[in-house]
């Protein structure tokens, strides 16, 4: 999965424009993050392509959000229910991308979740200058992105992995190597109690303030006592 954070007016919206037409409109939805949780709300993800969630709001108790999420970005054989229609879907090869103001946040103890996401910062905002005719401009460049974009497969394959500039890493929910599941979603950070509940964003400040030598404080929140591991 790819979660696009940023400000308004930063690109999130174009980036996502551009990559719906160089797979096709027809191969592209875009539901609701609350619709997910739904019985039928899979529905519309069957034969897609790409799911492009947009201004994407994260409820940390969202009930069947997460465990959906993980089974459609592992490729699971999950079988989608659909409404007045006996036969049942299937959602393997899709690709979610998230679009929001906000670094995400969810319930899952494991922190697994964390490690499915690709997430990419956007710092610049264009409000109140907006290049209102950049849509129709990229559209006339989509030939040339797609062999862009078709080199960095190439790439990616001979690698194997995604990979990040460095000032990225500081931004990313945990990653490089598996988490126990009493452990948190940063690798520094563990819990003491039972309680899955917290934020990414407050996890990676913990990350930063390690980063630079200091020492974070304790923060207590809704019974859930967060430390670091040099506590």
């Amino acid at each position: 999965m790819v979660a696009l954070i940023g400000k308004k007016r930063s690109g999130k919206g174009t980036i996502a424009y551009v990559l719906g037409q160089l797979i096709g409109p027809e191969n592209v939805t875009t539901p609701l993050m609350d619709s997910l949780k739904d019985r039928f709300g899979l529905e519309d993800l069957i034969g897609k392509k790409l799911a492009v969630i947009p201004d994407a709001r994260f409820e940390a108790r969202a009930q069947g959000l997460v465990e959906r999420l993980l089974a459609i970005s592992g490729e699971d054989p999950i079988g989608i229910e659909r409404k007045g229609i006996s036969e049942r879907g299937d959602a393997r090869g899709l690709r979610i991308w998230m679009l929001s103001n906000e670094i995400p946040k969810f319930t899952d103890a494991s922190g697994t979740i964390a490690h499915r996401f690709i997430l990419i910062r956007f710092t610049q905002s264009f409000f109140e200058r907006e290049d209102t005719a950049l849509r129709g401009k990229l559209s006339g460049e989509l030939p040339g992105i797609l062999n862009w974009a078709i080199a960095g497969l190439r790439r990616l394959r001979e690698r194997g992995h995604f990979c990040t500039a460095a000032k990225l890493h500081r931004s990313y929910p945990a990653h490089g190597g598996h988490r126990e599941p009493d452990k948190g979603l940063c690798p520094r950070v563990v819990r003491d109690r039972a309680g899955p509940e917290y934020g990414l964003g407050k996890l990676l400040r913990h990350d930063r303030e390690m980063a630079r030598g200091k020492r974070p404080r304790q923060d207590v929140k809704e019974g859930h006592r967060t430390r670091t591991s040099r506590d």
